[in-house]
């Protein structure tokens, strides 16, 4: 198994670290002397010892969470409002055991009242616009009949007429010609006559001729003529008719679409329940949204949850430090403080891939949901209520353990401070630290031990080195604060001796201090001469604990202050968009209510197919999963923001094209 480990985060803190790690590696020079007189057995005597015992270990995992049903009937708005919202009027007190039928919100109806009358006189208009209209048709359709069945006729009569007298004028005319060409031949009548009686009958013959003309000139051109005019006002007139007829459809729709909205201000239980109030929290902490009289809620925004009560569990966020360690399927101990310490089963039902959206002022901090389901939950539980969850992660056989209380962590470094028998040849040991204990009255000093862990729950470390059974641990370190710094340092002073004490003279000459400050990048920040007191060319402990001092106090400056951070690190742990992000939360916390139809923390294929634009919308979708989590799409927000930023597009608006989807 492995022992605990510490990751730096980042370039920077990784620069600071080890320039820190290699300072307090050689801490412990300092003050060893002083440290004699300031460590007292009145000082001793507030320590407490346990003795370090092997026994099986388990290793758990413990979270709170809060306890919630899997399956919830969601009663969401169903009202429009161009406003931004409708207001509570009236709702069901939370916890409240209802039944199918019962009244659960009421929803404020004075605006869609005033919308309804206002679309009542718009249909009115409508409607006689529409009578007009059909009116104006049925004029057309009377006009072309009007004119064939009249005005056409009546001319056609007339015409016909006309010709009928003009074929009886030629007939007499002809007549009359060829009675003057006989009575011509025989002398009694003259020529000029004759050419009269002539020039008569093709007068008349030409009159025929023009009648005949005009007949076939209203048949065939002026009757088309007329009804393509006819035809084209009737056709108009229908146009115009159908388009008011729509129109009128269409506001009448509008009308049942206001009624429809009025009666859904109602709300009722669709089914039997207890009614849990759908308060939302905010990234940061605080109530973003509570249910009561006078809260605005937009559509399709949760308002109330009817939980099944056979189908409990417990939303737990656990540490990212911790995530790795919990499965599915694993077994869990969930205690619920309102039911008077019962240890109820459950079992890790799902964990989350990707961490809760959290406050840009904590991001550091990443956290998984990690959901457990409650095996066989008494009727006594409730939605709401606060568990504490203890996850079996495995236990391990003949384990030293030893209370976390007894643990001290500094510097990336885990300790424990444990009695050991006094000996004044120990260099660790100094009499002034030991005291009297027991009846043997036997000396004893507190020691110093550096130690690893494997795993730890609540109450227990699972040591893998620096501790055996059968050693007396001190259960209470921290109090002694002045102590156990002191401890610290003189345990590492003595470490860096080690290291860079080549000769084994127990003191370092100027070669070896050299050899140090290279080691350490100490060069340059504390002369040599300045802490050699006596001159001799070599630093003893007490020395070398002035230069550590004074070393450590310039070098805490020059690394807030004066060391360079490298460009690539800064660059490659700096966010891209961590200034847009802050922004993207705040939209998406805004439209989430709506976008996530049923209220599961996630945008399905349906949900996202139901946006204004389900392309954009499906490149949020980081990891090809089908579903969009709401930490996907701030991201991708964020970078729809920081792209429209960078064109010169400023960093409002950044919805890009999801614009406030969500079903229609």
């Amino acid at each position: 198994m492995n022992t605990r480990h510490y990751t730096p985060r980042n370039g920077n803190a990784t620069i600071i670290l080890v320039v820190i790690a290699c300072l307090v590696v050689a801490l412990g020079y300092y003050a060893y002397a002083s440290m004699k007189s300031a460590f007292s057995q009145d000082k001793l005597a507030s320590f407490q010892f346990r003795e370090v015992e092997n026994g099986l270990f388990k290793h758990t995992v413990i979270e709170s969470g809060v306890i919630e049903s899997s399956q919830n009937i969601d009663i969401i708005c169903n009202v429009r409002s161009r406003a931004g919202g409708v207001q509570i009027i009236w709702v069901i007190d939370e916890g409240t055991q209802v039944q199918k039928g019962d009244k659960l919100v009421e929803l404020d109806t004075t605006t869609l009242e005033d919308s309804l009358q206002q679309q009542q006189l718009i249909m009115n208009r409508a409607n006689s616009t529409k009578i007009s209209a059909a009116a104006a048709v049925r004029r057309a359709e009377i006009a072309r009949q009007e004119y064939l069945e009249g005005t056409f006729k009546q001319n056609e009569q007339v015409i016909e007429s006309n010709i009928l007298i003009a074929k009886q004028n030629l007939s007499t005319a002809l007549d009359k010609a060829a009675f003057s060409e006989r009575l011509a031949a025989k002398g009694f009548v003259t020529q000029q006559q004759l050419q009269a009686d002539r020039f008569a009958v093709k007068r008349a013959n030409l009159d025929m001729s023009l009648k005949e003309n005009e007949l076939r000139t209203l048949r065939e051109i002026t009757k088309q003529k007329m009804l393509v005019g006819f035809d084209a006002d009737i056709e108009t007139a229908t146009a115009s008719m159908l388009a008011e007829e729509k129109n009128y459809i269409e506001e009448e729709k509008q009308l049942t679409e206001i009624k429809q909205q009025i009666e859904n201000c109602m709300v009722y239980a669709p089914d039997d329940g207890q009614v849990v109030y759908a308060n939302q929290q905010s990234s940061r902490g605080g109530s973003e949204f509570i249910v009561e009289a006078g809260a605005t809620v937009r559509e399709r925004q949760s308002i109330i949850k009817l939980p099944d009560p056979e189908q409990m569990q417990v939303k737990a966020r656990v540490n990212e430090g911790r995530i790795a360690f919990i499965r599915k399927g694993q077994r869990v101990d969930v205690t619920v403080g309102a039911l008077e310490g019962q240890v109820l089963q459950g079992v890790v039902s799902k964990v989350n891939k990707y961490p809760e959206a959290t406050s840009w002022f904590n991001s550091e901090v990443k956290e998984f949901a990690t959901y457990i389901k409650i095996l066989n939950p008494p009727e006594a539980i409730r939605t709401g209520l606060t568990a504490e969850v203890e996850m079996l992660v495995n236990t391990m056989a003949n384990q030293t353990m030893i209370p976390v209380q007894t643990l001290h962590e500094d510097q990336e470094q885990a300790f424990c401070l444990i009695k050991r028998t006094y000996d004044p040849k120990n260099p660790l040991h100094i009499k002034e630290l030991g005291g009297r204990h027991g009846d043997q009255g036997a000396e004893f000093s507190v020691e110093i031990v550096l130690v690893e862990y494997a795993a730890s729950n609540n109450k227990f470390l699972a040591i893998t080195s620096g501790l055996k059974a059968g050693d007396m641990v001190v259960m209470n370190p921290r109090s002694e604060e002045d102590i156990l710094d002191r401890l610290v340092t003189n345990y590492r002073a003595r470490k860096a001796m080690d290291e860079f004490d080549k000769d084994k003279n127990r003191t370092l000459s100027q070669d070896e201090v050299q050899v140090m400050n290279g080691r350490l990048g100490f060069d340059g920040i504390t002369s040599f001469k300045n802490v050699d007191e006596d001159s001799n060319g070599q630093i003893d402990v007490d020395e070398l604990g002035v230069l550590i001092k004074q070393t450590q106090e310039s070098l805490e400056i020059k690394v807030i202050k004066e060391i360079p951070i490298e460009e690539d690190a800064e660059e490659e742990d700096e966010d891209p968009l961590a200034e847009f992000k802050e922004q993207a939360e705040t939209m998406v916390g805004r439209m989430w209510p709506r976008i996530d139809a049923n209220g599961d923390g996630k945008l399905d294929a349906e949900e996202i197919s139901s946006s204004r634009d389900p392309e954009s919308m499906k490149k949020a979708d980081t990891d090809k999963d089908g579903e969009i989590s709401k930490e996907e799409f701030i991201t991708s927000m964020a970078k729809r923001m920081k792209a429209n930023a960078e064109s010169g597009g400023g960093s409002g608006g950044g919805g890009g094209g999801f614009g406030g989807g969500g079903r229609q």
